[in-house]
């Protein structure tokens, strides 16, 4: 008889049920049209309640005290969620459990949106740059705050601070913001701009050509230090960033120079950002060569102050037509040449002079060694004199050159005129 009751026991008796998944539905009233991430958060934070007070629960436990439950969840979600009523919470108990929750702002919801940028470390001309990059800096604030009751902007702010630092990594990673808001019908956002990592202190700009005189260059110098100048205080990465644009505005103030826009010029500007920013201009002439040297020579006791103007033409991409006119100052004594060249490599160039007053000749060769150093040798034919210099180019301005012959040797100080 006993074991009739037990087998009858175990053929009635039914597993316990547990609630083991859970669906959050979340239904506003009026249709309000609610920020997408405003209602993610709602239902993350809802889905935390329900793991940690339905997770593991048995269904008869749940269904005895369903009620309880719903008010647990409206109580708490009422505390969490300001700026919304919540109406009401349901319970559809079942391994997989659903929790539905009826929400109602307090007052108004946000119908505008404000956005102001607030940039006071940044240079006027680079203020169209950062607005191009945070272009769609609105967007992202609007997605967030429109339809939002203007009391749920409290603990919205955190949502919207995550997505504005996922967009500034993105489109203006090297710069920090503090964020402001003033709520209301129509709320405005202050976003006020911070540079962050290393910032340029000073530029150092190089102008060099070898076909027209430095001198040429003096008014277009003072230009590019003067908008140089205005990128102190700039993160070196966003002048990394956008170092094609600063290349173009400094290829323009070539452009505009007065003297400079009537030659047909190859314009090579480098910039390498940094601390100290350094931005090397290369400026030559395609049509002609025209240099202004002022030497004096230690050591040399005949003819050791003198300026040399060399007057050239090219005829070809690689060859040259030219007059040579040297000034000689101790005994006042003019000496014309003219003669050819022509660039056999990217850095080395052949060439034959006549000296037109002392009637002799010379072949040339030039061979740079590097951008601060220059070989050159001589074979004067009317004395078989050889001649060898290797000049240091100490500044745009100033070189220095050893002079070595047959006969002699000095020292010779080049102002590049």
């Amino acid at each position: 008889l006993l074991y009739c009751i037990f087998v009858q026991n175990l053929a009635f008796a039914q597993p316990v049920q547990y609630v083991d998944k859970m669906t959050i539905n979340i239904k506003f009233s009026d249709d309000l049209k609610v920020p997408v991430e405003i209602e993610k958060r709602i239902i993350a934070s809802t889905l935390t309640i329900a793991n940690n007070v339905l997770q593991g629960q048995p269904l008869d436990k749940i269904n005895e005290q369903k009620k309880s439950y719903e008010n647990l969840f409206q109580d708490v979600l009422g505390r969490i969620l300001i700026g919304y009523y919540v109406q009401a919470v349901r319970l559809e108990v079942a391994e997989q459990t659903v929790v539905e929750v009826e929400l109602r702002p307090w007052q108004d919801s946000i119908q505008s949106v404000e956005v102001s940028l607030v940039n006071n470390d940044i240079s006027e001309p680079y203020q169209d740059l950062i607005n191009e990059d945070l272009r769609g800096i609105k967007p992202v604030i609007e997605n967030l705050l429109l339809g939002l009751p203007i009391d749920a902007v409290y603990w919205a702010s955190s949502i919207l601070k995550t997505s504005l630092n996922d967009y500034f990594n993105n489109k203006l990673p090297e710069y920090n913001y503090s964020l402001d808001i003033t709520e209301g019908s129509h709320t405005m956002v202050r976003l006020s701009l911070y540079p962050k990592g290393l910032l340029v202190k000073n530029s150092v700009v190089a102008i060099k050509s070898q076909t027209i005189p430095n001198l040429a260059f003096l008014k277009l110098r003072a230009k590019v230090e003067a908008y140089l100048e205005k990128l102190n205080g700039l993160p070196v990465e966003f002048l990394k960033r956008h170092k094609d644009f600063f290349t173009k505005e400094i290829i323009t103030l070539i452009e505009n120079d007065d003297f400079l826009k009537k030659i047909a010029l190859n314009k090579t500007v480098v910039i390498i950002p940094g601390i100290k920013n350094q931005v090397e201009i290369l400026l030559d002439s395609e049509r002609y060569n025209l240099n202004i040297e002022g030497r004096l020579d230690l050591g040399k006791q005949q003819d050791n102050t003198s300026f040399l103007i060399h007057v050239g033409k090219f005829v070809a991409p690689k060859q040259e037509l030219f007059i040579e006119n040297q000034f000689i100052t101790n005994n006042v004594k003019f000496e014309w040449s003219y003669g050819y060249q022509y660039k056999i490599f990217d850095k080395t160039l052949l060439g034959y002079k006549y000296n037109q007053s002392e009637r002799y000749d010379n072949l040339y060769l030039k061979q740079e060694l590097s951008d601060k150093f220059l070989l050159r040798v001589e074979h004067h034919f009317k004395t078989d004199l050889n001649e060898v210099a290797l000049r240091y180019k100490l500044h745009e301005f100033v070189s220095l050159e050893y002079v070595k012959n047959n006969e002699d040797n000095w020292l010779r100080l080049v102002g590049n005129f």
